[in-house]
């Protein structure tokens, strides 16, 4: 037996030991054996593309939730089909790389946004656009954890940084908007560059403009942020006797 082989454990890192927990789950070994089956039907008979979706959707709610890494899973050559959850029967040893994330994103506002009516409530029903809920394993090293997180995080960060830039923006659109001022008015008032050279609202057509439509937009944009600096309560539906 070669020497690699007699410890298959030798280097596992976290996720490789939950990927190792997880393909002897009966849970996880039954929803793989439905995704199976449901690629067999989808490929052999007709199969409503509403149907498709919902279990689109749904295979990519349980890879969230057991915190599978799909564009690893892609990445593996014997797992390109995007119906597939990885083979129970594989050890984490024989991946390129562990289907399994460390820390990583659980919930985000898109998610909560977006969700179908059947799928199962997360335990908070509410999120801020630029807000995320994390899942993170203790059992990780910190220096593990941080360098997961960069990595689950960049992406949201990379976009709301470019928000965050225009808040103040935002905040004096708003402002004004609440004193009476029209949006043609306050477009060259904030940015009397940019108005002196584009100008404003088309004279002919009536057509807002780069500028005017920067006004509606960044006003609706601090809108939802008041809004959601102090959420809704969400009442619970009432049941039908």
């Amino acid at each position: 037996m070669p020497k690699e082989r007699q410890d298959p454990y030798k280097g596992y890192t976290i996720a490789d030991w939950k990927w190792e927990f997880l393909r002897r789950n009966p849970r996880y070994i039954k929803a793989y054996r439905a995704i199976e089956w449901l690629k067999r039907r989808k490929n052999g008979c007709f199969f409503g593309f509403g149907r498709v979706a919902r279990h689109l959707e749904l295979l990519r709610w349980l890879g969230q939730q057991l915190g599978l890494d799909p564009e690893v899973i892609q990445e593996q050559t014997f797992l390109a089909n995007e119906w597939s959850l990885p083979a129970p029967d594989m050890p984490a040893h024989k991946f390129e790389c562990c289907p399994i994330k460390g820390s990583h994103i659980l919930f985000d506002h898109e998610y909560l946004a977006l969700r179908g009516s059947e799928e199962p409530l997360p335990a908070i029903d509410y999120l801020a656009d630029h807000e995320v809920i994390v899942l993170i394993d203790t059992r990780s090293g910190l220096k593990e954890i941080i360098a997961e997180l960069k990595v689950q995080l960049r992406p949201y960060q990379a976009k709301q940084r470019k928000q965050v830039k225009k808040y103040r923006d935002y905040l004096a659109v708003w402002d004004l908007r609440q004193k009476g001022l029209t949006a043609d008015a306050i477009a060259p008032k904030l940015w009397p560059e940019e108005y002196e050279n584009i100008g404003g609202r088309d004279s002919d057509t009536g057509e807002k403009g780069a500028l005017i439509q920067r006004v509606y937009d960044y006003e609706k944009a601090a809108q939802r942020l008041i809004e959601e600096s102090f959420p809704r309560r969400k009442r619970s539906p009432k049941i039908k006797k």
